[in-house]
């Protein structure tokens, strides 16, 4: 599937059609790095707005909080964005150390993307809480996506009030090594988004890992979902989702629950430790292929296979020839 592509009218279109793609810095509101033409959070949503398509946003190492917000419509609900890319293509890179602060300044959501195509990396989003907690107005969400194409990299997602990530809409999401952790629920999806996550961990989730409704589809590789307090995986209406080389373990009280005609698919995966295995009501189903087996998985805090792991080597053979270097379910690295 292809999104359109957004074509911005201006006073000068040919001059617009042969720039580059640039890259404007953001540092911290306290440096005194001259190389910096913008700073801190209000510096962040300044330098989005002067962006041209194709164009990054580098976050030099720091804290980013809101001092303002963007309220972004959405059927019922207004979406408060601490940082919001409407109808833009560009790219949001942290140095290590860029952190999204959301524990100060008024209650937003740390990022919406509405109609964008947007790619985030390196960040840290940390701390976004809520305003009124049950309300129409969206905030203390990690990511907001609705009708855009995003791509997530080597994110950590935590201490969040609400949803870590959240696909509305049309929305396509594609995310690696993506940590949502120690936050409310891990994902959410609605509408026809669809999500393609890998070499992931979602863990300590007061919720559910992963809540997907109505026509939405994720399909899961080489991911964990580790103590989740309302199941790891969770589907209404006619949501699938689709899992292969996957450690799901410590999870209450179901590993996968599927509803109305919803449909849950594993395969070449570990389920250990959760308080029950799957449930399937209505017309919905839980599918456990045959490489599905429920046993200590041997791994370590990273969740990397120890010597005589049952992951070693177990995974899915097109998953281990087309595209991760890895033949387990382990990560690579941790975010």
């Amino acid at each position: 599937m292809l999104f359109g592509t957004l074509i911005a009218i201006s006073s000068a279109p040919a001059l617009a059609r042969t720039m580059s793609p640039r890259t404007a810095i953001v540092c911290p509101t306290e440096t005194k790095d001259r190389d910096c033409r913008y700073r801190g959070g209000e510096g962040v949503q300044q330098a989005i707005d002067a962006a041209g398509p194709g164009d990054t946003i580098r976050l030099k190492a720091g804290r980013y909080s809101a001092q303002s917000y963007r309220d972004v419509p959405f059927k019922i609900h207004m979406i408060r964005g601490f940082l919001v890319i409407d109808g833009k293509d560009l790219a949001l890179v942290g140095d290590e150390g860029a952190v999204l602060d959301g524990t100060v300044g008024p209650a937003t959501t740390a990022i919406v993307a509405n109609n964008a195509h947007l790619r985030i990396s390196g960040l840290t989003i940390s701390g976004f809480r809520w305003g009124v907690q049950e309300d129409e107005t969206y905030d203390g969400h990690g990511i907001f996506a609705i009708n855009s194409r995003v791509s997530i990299k080597d994110t950590i997602i935590e201490k969040f009030l609400k949803m870590g990530l959240v696909g509305r809409g049309t929305s396509m999401i594609d995310a690696t090594n993506l940590r949502i952790q120690d936050g409310h629920v891990g994902i959410w999806l609605r509408e026809k988004a669809y999500l393609r996550m890998s070499q992931s961990v979602v863990r300590n989730i007061v919720g559910s890992g992963l809540c997907a409704y109505d026509q939405s589809i994720t399909q899961v590789s080489n991911a964990v979902f580790d103590a989740t307090g309302d199941d790891a995986l969770y589907t209404e209406q006619d949501a699938v989702i689709a899992g292969v080389n996957m450690l799901i373990t410590g999870n209450k009280p179901y590993a996968a629950r599927a509803l109305e005609r919803s449909r849950i698919s594993l395969d070449f995966s570990i389920l250990f430790k959760n308080e029950q295995v799957s449930l399937a009501k209505d017309n919905a189903a839980v599918n456990l292929g045959a490489a599905v087996i429920q046993t200590d998985p041997l791994v370590d805090l990273q969740y990397i296979p120890k010597p005589g792991s049952p992951l070693s080597g177990m995974g899915d053979p097109e998953i281990r020839t087309t595209g991760n270097k890895r033949s387990d379910i382990g990560l690579q690295s941790s975010p």
